[in-house]
C-alpha cells in the first residue's frame, strides 16, 4: 500500500488516539483488558486496516528526520502498543526487523536502547525487565544532560 506523507501523518495521529482510548491515563475510564472485540461489529473491518497503520508507522520512523524526533518514542511505544493489543504474535515477527533497530539509530539515544525497550515490552526473555530498567536508565541519563534534549510522554509508560 503507497502512503504519502498526510497518509503518513493520519496514521500516526489515528494510531496515537487509539492508544489513548485503549489505554487512558485515568483508571476509571477503563483499561484495555475490558475490550470485548466480540461486541464491535466493524472491528473485523477495522482491525486489519490498523494493523497496517501499525506496520506503516513502525517500518517509517526514521529517528534521522528531524521532523519525527521529537516524537519517535511516543510513536514507537504507542505504535508497539497498540499492535500488541491487536495481534501480539504479527508485531513480534517483525519488530526486531524495524529500521529504526537495525541501522537506523536515534542520535541522542544509546545503541542498545530502543532493543531494551523491545525486550522490555515483549516481557519473553528472563531479563526483561533488567532491559527495561535499561531503556529507562539509558533516557533519564539523556534527559539530565543540559546539551541533549529527547522529550518522552511519561504518560503512556
Amino acid at each position: 500500500m503507497f502512503y504519502n506523507t498526510k497518509c503518513h501523518y493520519l496514521a500516526r495521529n489515528w494510531l496515537d488516539r487509539l492508544e489513548n482510548a485503549l489505554n487512558p491515563l485515568q483508571h476509571h475510564y477503563g483499561s484495555v483488558s475490558t475490550l470485548q472485540v466480540g461486541l464491535i461489529p466493524e472491528a473485523p473491518l477495522a482491525f486489519p486496516i490498523v494493523k497496517q497503520w501499525v506496520e506503516h508507522v513502525l517500518f517509517n520512523l526514521n529517528p534521522n528526520r528531524e521532523e519525527l524526533q521529537g516524537r519517535f518514542l511516543t510513536n514507537f511505544f504507542k505504535a508497539t502498543t497498540v499492535g500488541s493489543t491487536l495481534d501480539h504474535t504479527e508485531i513480534s515477527v517483525y519488530l526486531y526487523r524495524l529500521p529504526c533497530l537495525r541501522y537506523q539509530r536515534h542520535p541522542l539515544l544509546d545503541d542498545n536502547a530502543l532493543a531494551n525497550l523491545v525486550c522490555f515490552l515483549k516481557g519473553t526473555r528472563p531479563l526483561s525487565l533488567a532491559c527495561g530498567a535499561c531503556f529507562f536508565t539509558s533516557v533519564t541519563r539523556i534527559g539530565n544532560s543540559p546539551f541533549l534534549n529527547l522529550r518522552l510522554n511519561l504518560g503512556i509508560l
